[in-house]
């Protein structure tokens, strides 16, 4: 799986999540426990790898580019974040807003221990530097898609600066445009998927992992009770947009969602 991927599954569920939420179904409860599990045993992977300094089970460890999957990763993090904190707060279900918090500080602490680790352990400054531009652009990214959920104060937990995020949706609520919001997505798309390193996750296992969290992601949007039509990720040319000739191939859209 490429971190593009992981990038626009982050971007698809910002978009089509604030529709709906002050409803839930069973399935989405039990979408919630599968998003927790898997959530968590990524977690543990990259505990492990930070702290063996290698990747199991091919020895190939690069310390910058787990930092990079561990950054990206938390894109989707944050705006499903936002979608529980939401969901937790209209139906008065702790549990919703409760995966949210634990999902969140564990990625957010193991995403600090990476960067420390790789500015401690680097002899380029270069690789340091690409990290911290990173995480800047994911952070702007975050603040972006969660301030879509500007009508309710608790989605600003999921945000990393809430008075950009804030900034975020007084534009969304003042700009004038004749884009559709099919058109404003695929703008934004276009442009997110150029912000972000166009990588395979390497680690066959992590890949898994991130699928799979893709997948119950927009399994919990589309088990919505309100939701008529399944939400799918838009393929997007990467050979154009990626701008190094190097082939990537896009999610594939045309599977249906796993039943969780």
């Amino acid at each position: 799986m490429n971190l593009r991927s992981v990038a626009e599954v982050a971007a698809i569920t910002a978009w089509y999540g604030v529709d709906g939420l002050e409803e839930y179904s069973s399935h989405q409860q039990s979408s919630l426990t599968e998003y927790w599990k898997t959530t968590r045993f990524l977690c543990q992977r990259w505990a492990r790898q930070l702290r063996s300094g290698e990747s199991a089970p091919n020895h190939n460890f690069r310390l910058d580019q787990l930092a990079e999957e561990i950054i990206v990763s938390e894109l989707l993090t944050r705006c499903l974040g936002a979608n529980l904190f939401v969901l937790g707060e209209l139906t008065s279900q702790p549990e919703f807003s409760q995966i949210a918090k634990r999902t969140l500080t564990e990625h957010t602490t193991l995403r600090e221990k990476a960067i420390s680790k790789l500015e401690q352990s680097t002899n380029r400054v270069s690789n340091a530097l690409r990290i911290n531009r990173l995480l800047r652009k994911t952070e702007r990214w975050t603040d972006l898609f969660v301030s879509r959920h500007s009508a309710s104060d608790a989605a600003l937990e999921a945000a990393f600066d809430c008075e950009r995020c804030l900034d975020f949706a007084d534009d969304w609520h003042m700009q004038k445009t004749i884009e559709t919001p099919a058109v404003s997505l695929q703008l934004q798309m276009s442009a997110l998927v150029l912000a972000i390193p166009n990588q395979e996750i390497n680690d066959a296992v992590n890949a898994q992992a991130h699928e799979n969290r893709a997948h119950i992601a927009l399994s919990f949007l589309n088990a919505t009770p309100s939701r008529k039509q399944p939400v799918s990720i838009p393929q997007v040319q990467r050979m154009i947009l990626s701008c190094s000739g190097s082939e990537s191939r896009p999610f594939n859209d045309s599977q249906p969602t796993r039943e969780m």
